[in-house]
């Protein structure tokens, strides 16, 4: 139950709570002192308040660091099906791209070829000048060239549609998964982190010493763009 028995400081039993606080045993299991003593003996051979929570602290720890690494596996594992799916609906997105290309090709020359042929040559081709066919051939061409141009594009447009609509919903997906993840990553954290705040003179040196390496690299910086500065102007005279 992450709890540690001790000495308490009149001499009697204590239970040290995973929060780190310190309750008389007696009150907690609502025994009396004399029968505790006849179960667990002398007080005195047990460790200190400080002592356990010392123990406590770094078991905890310890224990809160092995389930935090056994989350990141077990979150990578919930990933990769994840990051399989991009991978196949990107290959598949690709490949449906490349044939629509590929039958449009196909389709828009042999309408070219088929509009082509309505134009004839030689002595065909001057009759049709004449009766003025050609005309009139060229114009439909024309236009159906231009509905085949329209009728392409809505086509690609349709597939663009339809692939970020999957792309979107799969997207979607993953966000859930990453919030997922990180609430669980921020609570065991935040189990890591209460461990290491029962050790307030530990954390105390641990912040100073972060806010001192913060500073001595500010300083740094700023030495750095005072120098640099020197020498620009040093090149500017």
């Amino acid at each position: 139950h992450a709890m540690q028995l001790a000495r308490g400081d009149r001499r009697g039993f204590v239970v040290l709570h995973h929060t780190g606080e310190a309750l008389p045993i007696n009150r907690y299991l609502d025994v009396r002192q004399k029968d505790i003593r006849s179960k667990l003996g002398d007080p005195k051979d047990q460790v200190t308040v400080d002592q356990a929570r010392s123990y406590l602290k770094a078991r905890m720890t310890a224990q809160a660091e092995c389930q935090l690494e056994d989350l990141k596996k077990k979150q990578a594992a919930e990933r990769k099906p994840q990051a399989d799916k991009v991978l196949q609906m990107r290959q598949a997105h690709r490949s449906d791209r490349n044939h629509l290309k590929a039958a449009q090709d196909n389709r828009t020359a042999r309408e070219e070829l088929e509009r082509a042929n309505r134009l004839r040559k030689g002595l065909g081709g001057l009759w049709q000048r004449f009766t003025g066919e050609y005309g009139r051939v060229s114009k439909q061409n024309a236009a159906e060239a231009e509905a085949a141009r329209v009728r392409d594009a809505a086509e690609r447009e349709a597939m663009r549609q339809r692939q970020l609509t999957e792309r979107s919903a799969l997207q979607s997906e993953i966000k859930q998964m990453k919030e997922k993840q990180l609430r669980e990553t921020n609570q065991q954290r935040a189990v890591l982190g209460h461990w290491l705040t029962m050790d307030r003179e530990g954390q105390r040196e641990a912040v100073k010493s972060h806010v001192e390496q913060i500073e001595a690299t500010k300083k740094s910086w700023r030495d750095l763009r005072a120098e640099r500065s020197k020498d620009d102007q040093e090149r500017s005279l």
